[in-house]
């Protein structure tokens, strides 16, 4: 929901149709960077399938 209560930074996908109606906007700004890290978290006594564990490997 729009209320034009100001800035949030979010990841584009979320956003890409918002900014295709034109219901937001997006800037850049100089000199910021910013930058996401991810897990992968698993169930150390669950059975991993191979398919599962070729994912874990191309993750990392």
């Amino acid at each position: 929901m729009q209320a034009n209560l100001g800035i949030s930074v979010l990841p584009y996908l979320l956003v890409k149709d918002s900014l295709d109606r034109k219901d937001i906007s997006q800037f850049q700004i100089n000199g910021i960077r910013f930058q996401r890290s991810f897990s992968v978290i698993y169930h150390q006594n669950k059975y991993l399938t191979e398919s599962a564990k070729d994912f874990i490997a191309l993750c990392k």
